[in-house]
């Protein structure tokens, strides 16, 4: 599902029926309790992982400039095997919540990013399905989820952890570009490449800068909670 208006992030999650609002909330918590664990395990403060940045512990990389050329040579075009879980994770929020913030980890990505692409995907509606065949949360064609060994796609854990494994990749192959990535994600990283940038698709286009402010408002959303908390 995806919207073109301007404030699009704080529309949608205030239309969104009770209980997913409720998850959102519940993932806000999550996340501030993991940020907790890993401070722990570190022995320091530590915040929200960019996009395109390293797990605690490890090198981070800042994602350059938006990229307008190819992706650097030497990328793989198969992405590396996937642990994706053994059961279906279920439809409750907090077992929603629970994947997107394993797969964010496993995956080294911003669990906000997660959500709000899911947002801007299913409008976090575990059964979707696009016109063009897309199913789920994280709304994989089927022959992206079988590329990502997703083997079913309406399963709630499996089609979280297929599609932060598919971000992930995009933004490896574009350098840590969050615009590139989500293009790719929307319009397929062979439109990315033909076009060496953003493709000139409106819908792909208006997608980028949805998933990118609900990002954003999410990730304001966190910082003012975490502040409010520490008064």
């Amino acid at each position: 599902m995806r919207r073109t208006t301007r404030g699009y992030g704080l529309a949608l999650l205030l239309a969104l029926p009770a209980g997913v609002r409720a998850e959102t909330s519940w993932l806000d918590a999550e996340v501030r309790a993991q940020e907790a664990r890993w401070a722990a395990q570190r022995g320091r403060t530590a915040p929200l992982a960019p996009v395109g940045t390293a797990t605690p512990g490890t090198s981070v990389r800042t994602p350059p400039a938006l990229q307008t050329g190819p992706p650097p040579r030497g990328v793989a075009n198969s992405p590396p095997p996937l642990a994706l879980p053994s059961r279906p994770t279920g439809n409750g929020g907090s077992g929603i919540s629970r994947v997107i913030l394993a797969s964010a980890r496993q995956h080294r990505l911003d669990p906000l990013l997660v959500k709000a692409v899911m947002l801007t995907e299913s409008a976090g509606r575990p059964r979707a399905r696009s016109p063009k065949g897309a199913i789920g949360l994280m709304q994989l064609m089927p022959a992206t989820a079988r590329r990502f060994g997703v083997a079913d796609p309406y399963d709630p854990g499996q089609n979280v952890a297929g599609g932060a494994r598919y971000l992930r990749w995009l933004l490896d192959r574009y350098g840590g570009n969050m615009a590139l990535a989500l293009a790719g994600y929307n319009a397929g990283e062979g439109a990315v490449d033909r076009h060496g940038g953003i493709p000139p698709y409106r819908e792909t286009q208006n997608y980028v800068r949805t998933v990118r402010s609900t990002h954003q408002w999410l990730s304001r959303m966190v910082a003012e909670k975490l502040a409010r908390a520490a008064r």
